[in-house]
């Protein structure tokens, strides 16, 4: 299923019962809204029908969707909804106990559902995202610890996407914590048994993470041996096909490969998500437009003009002026103004070859 046609479908029937979702007359607040059998039984529904169908695909495009449902839950909100749908499930009772402490709340209408583990993962999901939009990164980190020690149980083609998910951000939470780099052993042994169970999902992201706390750290060198040692995975979503190209492109700019560098970088480009990922989208442009003063070559200034870009591009645009008018007094000004910007989009010392 196409994911417009996917998320259209889903808020549509949502919006069937919604106006019978009132409280004197007006509508409750949004966040009891998805709290409520109304409300989530059709996220649900939607989700057991396509793991019944063993429909991964489709699987794939609800755990992309929840970022449509993140905004509307605080992580109290989260917590209740944990304890409402799966607080007597042996799977998460020892990771959610102080949860289920604090919410006594029985499981009736949907425990047809909470028997399937996808349906507990998406749930705890929800809830390791708010705890990143919070900023808990140590508890964030031990949840999703827990949850990924809970479903290692399971070889279901479709929990793949979730899995994949539940890895970045275990990912996401070392590196916040600056410990990323430190726990490479445990990526390996995951990634070896996504190659083991054909898990394309969760291979690809666990790849980009590996090569990730390479490059986070300078290591470009066995960041360069692991990408020619694997083969990244056929069937892997797009956007981690970019974020592969991506560090592909880095790795070769810093080998002088220039050429071979602008080439990923355009194709990452062409491969991640055009209405979504504006950050990433301006992470590889920064570095393209270095890349492409690294080959002589200078970008048209239509390139700095996209109008959800010139803002991040602004110093960039700066360098290539610089460069195409031949002026360094220009150029060594602007980089001491905008070294901040140039070290932490890891650009600096590259902008530097050009001097």
């Amino acid at each position: 299923m196409n994911m417009s046609v996917f998320m259209k479908d889903l808020l549509s029937s949502i919006s069937e019962e919604r106006s019978e979702h009132k409280f004197n007359g007006q509508c409750t607040h949004i966040s009891s809204f998805f709290m409520s059998p109304i409300g989530f039984k059709h996220f649900l529904k939607m989700l057991v029908k396509s793991v019944r169908a063993r429909d991964t695909h489709t699987v794939s495009n609800i755990v992309k969707s929840l970022g449509a449902f993140r905004r509307h839950f605080t992580v109290k909100d989260a917590e209740e909804l944990i304890a409402y749908l799966i607080s007597d499930f042996p799977a998460s009772a020892e990771m959610c106990r102080e949860i289920e402490d604090k919410h006594k709340i029985a499981m009736q209408r949907f425990k047809h559902y909470a028997k399937y583990p996808e349906v507990q993962a998406v749930v705890h999901l929800i809830y390791i995202m708010k705890l990143a939009d919070e900023k808990k990164y140590r508890e964030m980190q031990r949840h999703v610890s827990g949850l990924i020690g809970c479903m290692t149980g399971f070889n279901k083609r479709t929990l793949d996407p979730i899995n994949s998910r539940l890895y970045y951000f275990h990912a996401l939470a070392y590196e916040l914590l600056e410990r990323l780099q430190y726990h490479r052993e445990e990526f390996f042994s995951a990634y070896r048994v996504a190659c083991l169970r054909l898990d394309q999902f969760t291979q690809a992201v666990i790849l980009n993470v590996l090569i990730r706390s390479y490059i986070i750290v300078n290591e470009y060198e066995s960041a360069h041996s692991l990408v020619a040692k694997t083969k990244f995975p056929d069937g892997a979503p797009n956007s981690q096909l970019a974020k592969y190209l991506y560090y592909g492109g880095r790795i070769k700019a810093v080998q002088l490969e220039y050429s071979e560098a602008e080439k990923r970088l355009t194709q990452a480009l062409h491969k991640a998500p055009q209405r979504k990922a504006k950050g990433f989208r301006v992470e590889v442009m920064k570095l393209l437009v270095v890349v492409k003063l690294l080959t002589g070559s200078v970008p048209e200034r239509s390139v700095f003009s996209q109008n959800d870009l010139c803002r991040d591009l602004y110093p960039y645009l700066l360098i290539a002026q610089s460069v195409r008018a031949g002026n360094f007094k220009l150029f060594f000004e602007t980089l001491a103004s905008y070294s901040t910007i140039f070290l932490s989009d890891h650009n600096y010392n590259l902008i530097l070859r050009y001097s």
